[in-house]
């Protein structure tokens, strides 16, 4: 009855070298709607293999989504019933350098994002879905953040975590601190160290902290 099979990746620097295997099986254990909704773990298209009579049921890709195109698809897919499942393996190697379209910050933050908004405009889903959307928009838009500081956006980081704002369950300062322990966890996913000396004292990191002392003291 499957109708996805998802593994995973071995990601590789330019020369080929292991950088690490990425194994999501062990934070998203069923791919359920759920799962694919909280987590979205799909690093490269590569790893999804589809039975063809459920793309023919969902229209296959939708164009004008960009890099997020790949999640729109399972997203509908799911909501749709079709079951999925692991094959716990890496199954391909996915190159990690500059000119690869996983840096390009602004798209990605774009696309991931819309395909939320397009998502939950629906009025096809299960209420304990919808009940998820401000833990999903909140979770998807601060990594929006950190992708946009890791490809050196920091004028969007700035706006996607203001975004983010609305949708926390924390109090300003807690929002505060779960954005740089996000950021440091994020980091250290892709092999790097967050230098938190140095984003705290970007221009733009200084900006935002004066909009959350502004924006405290309204609320």
């Amino acid at each position: 009855n499957l109708g996805i099979v998802h593994s995973g990746w071995r990601r590789v620097d330019r020369d080929g070298e292991t950088i690490k295997d990425e194994t999501p099986w062990d934070y998203v254990p069923k791919l359920n709607l759920e799962g694919w909704l909280r987590w979205k773990p799909i690093g490269t298209m590569g790893t999804l293999m589809f039975r063809r009579d459920w793309l023919q049921q969902v229209g296959s890709f939708e164009p004008g989504l960009g890099h997020a195109e790949d999640v729109d698809l399972v997203l509908r897919l799911a909501l749709r019933g079709c079951e999925a499942d692991w094959l716990r393996e890496s199954t391909i190697c996915y190159r990690q350098h500059d000119q690869n379209t996983m840096r390009d910050g602004i798209s990605q933050a774009r696309s991931i994002n819309g395909v939320l908004d397009k998502f939950f405009a629906s009025e096809s889903l299960p209420l304990e879905i919808q009940l998820l959307e401000k833990q999903v928009r909140y979770n998807t838009l601060v990594w929006s953040s950190w992708y946009l500081y890791y490809t050196g956006f920091y004028s969007e980081m700035v706006e996607y975590l203001q975004r983010s704002w609305k949708y926390s369950p924390f109090l300003p300062v807690g929002t505060v601190i779960n954005w740089i322990d996000s950021f440091t966890g994020f980091s250290e996913n892709v092999g790097d160290d967050l230098d938190a000396d140095k984003l705290a004292k970007t221009s733009e990191w200084k900006d935002l902290m004066s909009w959350v002392i502004s924006n405290t003291e309204v609320s």
